[in-house]
């Protein structure tokens, strides 16, 4: 497993960024900042956790 999981927080939508080590490929995707869809995201894909 090598993806990164970054999220930039803001009070009503947020921009996530997923971004492979290996093959160094970064998607984008901006989403509503609520426990629904932040829940969504971080059960999306498995990411590192060290």
């Amino acid at each position: 497993m090598h993806t990164i999981l970054a999220v930039d927080l803001e009070e009503y939508n947020s921009v996530s960024c997923h971004y492979d080590r290996g093959t160094k490929a970064a998607r984008f995707h901006i989403l509503r900042t609520t426990p629904d869809e932040l829940r969504k995201l971080l059960g999306h894909e498995p990411v590192d956790r060290s």
